[in-house]
């Protein structure tokens, strides 16, 4: 069975397992939209069912890619994080499609195209499972790493050439270990060996020259606290001016 959620091209498309043990798909779309299947209701005769209404995640932008956060220590909601053509990441609650977050992502090469969390061994459980490692690459040319929580830190991500030109595909092992890239014109497939550690060198470097974006040096080196205060009123302020200032409806800030 089959169903069509979009209007127009598919940029993402991803399963899960929620907290609660039921099986999930979202799927984004080049019409701007967000869509939570239902699964349990999905038949080969009846095809899938939304679980309610399509969601508009973007006024602007078009979204480019989709993935499920993982569930790590601390987290207290599913969510769905999406990425955009003009660089930004945005946080959803999967539930009430709510904004949580919105940060700088990766900037190397073009607007991210895919979305893959890395595995890694848990010891308590002597099995693979998530990780704070995501993988993603662009449609042309790079392949890297960013490390959650996603906040915009460009200490915490790293890319590098991969291909010569377009990239096809790239997905993890499952083990965590390599990542497997396609190219297009050129032809290869290139196995790459993934390691975190280095890009957790890089970051411990920044903070200690004290250029992480998470230092309170980096924000006092840009704008001082007045400057910061006004900054969120007037992004504050935008949000009400987009969802209406007369109404009595019951407000979603997002940040």
């Amino acid at each position: 069975g089959r169903v069509k959620s979009h209007t127009r091209a598919i940029t993402g498309l991803e399963f899960t397992v929620r907290e609660d043990g039921r099986l999930a798909l979202v799927s984004v779309a080049e019409d701007r939209m967000l869509v939570e299947y239902d699964l349990s209701e999905a038949t080969p005769e009846t095809g899938f069912k939304l679980r309610g209404e399509p969601t508009k995640i973007e006024q602007v932008a078009v979204p480019t890619a989709c993935m499920w956060h993982p569930l790590l220590g601390g987290d207290f909601e599913d969510r769905v994080v999406t990425a955009n053509n003009e660089f930004k990441f945005k946080q959803w609650n999967a539930d009430n499609k709510s904004c949580r977050r919105t940060s700088l992502c990766p900037t190397y090469g073009g607007p991210l195209t895919s979305l893959q969390t890395i595995p890694a061994i848990n010891p308590e459980r002597n099995q693979y499972g998530p990780s704070p490692y995501v993988l993603y690459s662009t449609a042309e040319k790079v392949v890297g790493i960013v490390k959650i929580p996603l906040d915009g830190n460009p200490n915490k991500a790293m890319g590098l050439i991969a291909h010569p030109t377009a990239i096809s595909s790239v997905t993890v092992s499952s083990d965590g270990r390599y990542c497997m890239s396609a190219g297009g014109e050129d032809r290869c497939v290139n196995i790459w060996q993934i390691s975190t550690k280095a890009l957790d060198v890089k970051y411990e470097e920044a903070v200690t020259r004290a250029e992480g974006l998470g230092s309170a040096s980096m924000y006092s080196e840009l704008i001082d606290q007045e400057v910061k205060e006004d900054l969120i009123d007037y992004f504050y302020y935008a949000q009400l001016r987009t969802q209406g200032e007369d109404t009595m409806e019951e407000r979603t800030p997002w940040r």
